[in-house]
């Protein structure tokens, strides 16, 4: 694996599903990905993580907070392809019942929410989402916590690299668990190696 670049893991959850997603992925992608602890950032939820510090991770390391709050768009490296530079984030987000946010969200999804937040605030991050949910609720509460932070991430800026994953609370075939594994193993883990 060459892509060294640190991964930061968060989730949100109201059961601990989530949670259990992420921590399965960490170990798993040790040992499918030979991604190694070092590169693990985060490994918490959301507001344990911090508001600020989520929005932070879409500083470019070479900007400093007076020129990335101009958003200005002169400097030269703001096109590079260069994923080095890119940060790269991986989520889990469980949705409640009422097809809303869980607990363990809500004070970084209400900043993210901020009409103020420039349109370019995550352009140096890619990112990864597994959405839980359960299709009893039906398509439009399915999974729609994590639907809509991916939106609203992808209307920031940010890159998704590889389709959002969904998993299934009442799914027959093992949950959510078995849910994961496929998406890991067809979308996510192709993608990093």
């Amino acid at each position: 694996n060459d892509d060294s670049r640190p991964i930061t893991i968060l989730w949100a959850t109201q059961s601990g599903r989530a949670k259990a997603c992420a921590r399965r992925t960490i170990r798993l992608l040790h040992s499918a990905v030979g991604i190694t602890a070092d590169n693990i950032q985060g490994q918490c939820s959301f507001d344990d993580f911090g508001a600020d510090r989520f929005l932070s991770l879409g500083y470019n390391q070479q900007q400093t907070n007076a020129s990335y709050r101009s958003s200005s768009n002169n400097d030269s490296g703001s096109d590079s392809d260069d994923n080095q530079q890119k940060r790269l984030l991986l989520m889990f987000v469980s949705t409640t019942g009422d097809a809303e946010q869980c607990s363990t969200i809500q004070s970084t999804w209400s900043k993210l929410l901020s009409k103020s937040l420039p349109h370019t605030t995550f352009q140096n991050v890619q990112f990864a989402l597994f959405a839980l949910g359960d299709r009893a609720y039906g398509p439009d509460a399915y999974c729609a916590a994590g639907r809509k932070v991916a939106t609203r991430l992808h209307q920031l800026s940010a890159e998704p690299i590889c389709p959002l994953g969904y998993g299934d609370d009442g799914s027959l075939n093992g949950g959510v668990f078995a849910d994961l594994d496929v998406w890991l193993e067809t979308h996510l883990f192709p993608t990093l190696q």
